[in-house]
């Protein structure tokens, strides 16, 4: 990927300096030209890009991305522009104004040679005309107005994503009907003309309208770029075309998995801390359906941001990884355990909570590499050049935990490659992450992957729906943007629901030699303190897992349990009670750590035979789930900063002794000190506890709602990126839904018999239950 809209100067030359590095390593087949719309910045970009050798020497194919102009891009460019594309005011203007800078961009691709990808979703009649008005505008200007002069074009082709926006699993074969292909926008590449210099071909004889993507043929070679874009459809059209292909996209993608001219050749699947499972699990069903050898593995970055896996988390993950080792040794496989980096940071330790020097960052960002247990980046990839890979951080405040974020990614990057190399894997597999700081990581194992000449496929499956084709139309529907009514309608406008979970593996092929893996113990997860004198403190990891089973088993046996022995039938009448067992379900860890799908549990609660008056509450709580990621995903920032961002400015109390007393469960308040000791003790709270206790905190103590978040992130087993800030945000009054009530601690309703408070606070046990 190349960016030549990039407007500062300095950061302008290392952006080429960059694809000069990428290029010397003489595994690039491909540059992209990303979006924007400077017309002088563009042209300078292809004079650079062409006086490359490798570009010269015809080695390397160059594509350019455009959108297609409508009211609706540029009201979302104007609202939330992406990060890295920069759009002037001219061409935010109007949709006249972006469409005549858009003509002009696809004449300078014309005369330079580089084929056109439309991003914009082209899913029906209405899509076609447009991006040929644009074509035609085009071809309409006069030669001489370009600002680049360049060597004939041979043959320019122009390609609309509609793989983009099907919520399909993502993959470099584009000859894929079953995953959406990217269609030539003039038809069958078997038969797109030659075209004369600087002109595009004629779309004249394309039948408009076609947009069933199973019949296009590709006009890009197989290892043509797919650039990932994770931002919110553009248009209706676009959530059309998800209602029609995301619900069977796993399904199908398991039943025709991919590659087949690859059979017999190893797939990797990159197992991740969301989704430590074998039922319903896409990537898995995919490689064993596929025929070769599978080697499933998991990274654990030494080096993690701010809201990666810590803490209570990491009790869980330790748990989780033997149990999910256990799964597969039972159907001929393993789990294949790799720390990243192999090698450490100077300055760092493992499990060290710390941030890195300035020195320390600048040393990570090269760090790569498997230096303990063999294996190398691969032919062709240095080192630092990891780091190229690595994409720049989205908008944020929060410079410290993108220095940290950016050394993880480029650490797990360097050592998913170095697994690759050396299982020999054609591609690699896994669920797509929708947390920032994940999508981060992705990006850049996906970057070195790709270099490596290697396919990716990322597949849904953390959700009931994706985030960015969720259609959420603004101003008031029932309910304000944002809240979950209007949500929840959008999402089943999307059509059918979620499609019926995918059955386990029966078995895998081993591969011929197991790459090397580390011991769980070699991981260092949840480590047992050490107290200053050397001796051992408490073990508060393995206190806090004899509160649970933590197996892919139990989730099923608990989530049954609940939905069909009385929990669910209960719900909507007990669901605040905290003093009684089984008012809630407890499923959420299973859940945050995909021992359990959100499907699954769709699924069983859909085909409970209880009325819907009974189960609709309990039904709307993966709504709530997906909700939260929809506001991640609109506002990357929440987890630290205010969405009403005027809130950032409100003056808090910074008591440090009052919050060490909430934390410590020592406020004084019974129902509040019981919450917080349940807390820490067994990783989970009730939910309704939850808001108690957060109330208390922002209302009654005035501390930043951002402490409460960060307290919860570290000592929960559930702790979940977007439903936990969700919460601290309403609770906060800075987030979308923000609470227009104030929970008492003093009145009981959550404890009504004390039987909660005594069990936490036996110093008070005997009090009568009214002094409770």
């Amino acid at each position: 990927a190349f960016n030549p809209y990039i407007p500062d100067r300095a950061a302008r030359e290392k952006e080429r300096a960059r694809l000069r590095l990428k290029v010397n390593t003489g595994r690039v087949s491909c540059i992209w030209l990303q979006l924007g719309s400077d017309l002088q910045l563009l042209a300078d970009g292809l004079s650079f890009v062409r006086a490359l050798p490798a570009v010269r020497e015809n080695r390397i194919r160059i594509y350019g991305s455009i959108f297609v102009p409508s009211k609706r891009l540029i009201a979302n460019m104007r609202f939330r522009p992406w990060s890295g594309v920069y759009l002037s005011d001219e061409y935010l203007f109007s949709v006249p104004a972006a469409e005549e800078i858009t003509a002009r961009i696809l004449q300078q691709y014309a005369a330079a040679a580089v084929e056109v990808l439309v991003e914009t979703a082209v899913v029906s009649a209405a899509d076609w005309d447009a991006v040929q008005r644009l074509v035609r505008r085009a071809e309409s200007l006069e030669a001489s107005t370009s600002p680049l002069t360049g060597p004939p074009a041979k043959r320019i082709r122009a390609t609309a994503q509609s793989d983009l926006h099907t919520g399909a699993p993502r993959s470099q074969e584009p000859e894929d009907s079953e995953r959406g292909a990217a269609t030539a926008v003039h038809g069958a590449a078997s038969s797109s003309p030659e075209v004369e210099a600087g002109h595009l071909p004629s779309l004249e004889s394309t039948e408009a309208g076609h947009t069933d993507s199973s019949e296009c043929q590709t006009s890009i070679t197989e290892n043509a770029p797919v650039k990932e874009m994770r931002q919110h459809v553009f248009s209706a059209a676009a959530a059309q075309a998800m209602n029609t292909q995301t619900d069977a996209a796993p399904a199908a993608a398991a039943a025709e998995p991919s590659g087949a001219s690859d059979s017999g050749k190893t797939l990797l699947v990159w197992f991740r801390a969301f989704d430590l499972r074998l039922s319903d699990h896409a990537p898995l069903a995919v490689a064993a359906r596929a025929g070769g050898p599978v080697v499933c593995a998991f990274v654990w970055p030494r080096q993690r941001g701010r809201w990666g896996v810590h803490g209570a988390q990491e009790a869980w993950l330790r748990s989780s990884l033997a149990r999910l080792d256990s799964a597969l040794r039972a159907i001929g496989s393993r789990l294949i355990l790799r720390c990243a980096p192999s090698e450490l940071t100077s300055g760092f330790k493992p499990g060290s909570e710390t941030s890195l020097s300035e020195d320390s960052r600048a040393e990570a960002d090269l760090i790569g590499g498997n230096g303990r247990l063999g294996g190398g980046l691969g032919e062709g990839l240095e080192r630092d050049a990891i780091q190229g890979f690595v994409p720049p951080p989205p908008t944020s405040t929060d410079g410290e935990n993108n220095a940290l974020v950016a050394a993880e990614a480029a650490s797990v990057a360097a050592e998913m490659l170095s697994l690759a190399n050396e299982c020999d894997a054609c591609e690699v597999l896994w669920h797509r992450s929708y947390e920032p700081d994940e999508e981060r990581v992705e990006r850049a194992v996906s970057a070195a992957l790709h270099a490596s000449g290697r396919r990716v496929r990322e597949m849904p499956g953390r959700l009931l729906y994706e985030p960015h084709t969720v259609n959420l139309s603004g101003g008031f529907n029932g309910g304000h943007w944002g809240t979950l009514m209007p949500f929840l309608r959008a999402c089943e406008r999307q059509g059918p629901p979620p499609p019926l979970p995918l059955p386990p593996p029966t078995s895998l092929p081993p591969p011929a030699n197991w790459p090397a893996s580390l011991a769980l113990e070699g991981l260092c997860l949840a480590p047992r303190p050490v107290r200053a004198d050397g001796t051992a403190a408490r073990d508060w990891a393995t206190e806090l897992l004899a509160y649970w089973d933590v197996s892919e088993e139990k989730a099923r046996e608990q989530m049954e349990l609940f939905v069909h022995a009385g929990g669910l039938q209960g719900y909507e009448t007990r669901r605040s009670r905290a003093d009684v067992k089984g008012t809630v379900s407890t499923l959420s860890p299973y859940l945050r750590f995909g021992q359990l799908s959100p499907r699954q549990l769709y699924h069983a609660v859909k085909g409970s035979p209880l009325p819907r008056e009974l189960k609709k509450t309990f039904s709307r709580r993966l709504h709530w789930r997906d909700l939260a990621y929809f506001h991640l995903s609109a506002f990357p920032d929440m987890p630290s900063f205010p969405i009403r961002r005027h809130y950032a400015a409100h003056a808090w109390i910074g008591d440090s002794a009052a919050l060490r007393r909430w934390q410590r469960g020592q406020t004084g308040f019974p129902i509040v000190d019981a919450s917080m000791r349940c807390l820490y003790a067994t990783g989970w709270l009730h939910q309704s506890l939850r808001m108690v206790v957060a109330s208390f905190l922002v209302e009654y103590l005035g501390i930043n709602w951002t402490k409460g978040a960060e307290w919860f992130h570290d000592t929960l087993v559930d702790a979940d990126v977007g439903i936990n800030s969700m919460m601290w945000q309403n609770a906060g009054r800075s987030g979308i839904d923000q609470w227009n009530f104030v929970l008492s601690p003093e009145s009981g309703s959550q404890d009504p018999s004390g039987a909660f408070c005594r069990t936490w606070l036996p110093e008070l046990a005997k009090l009568p239950t009214k002094q409770l």
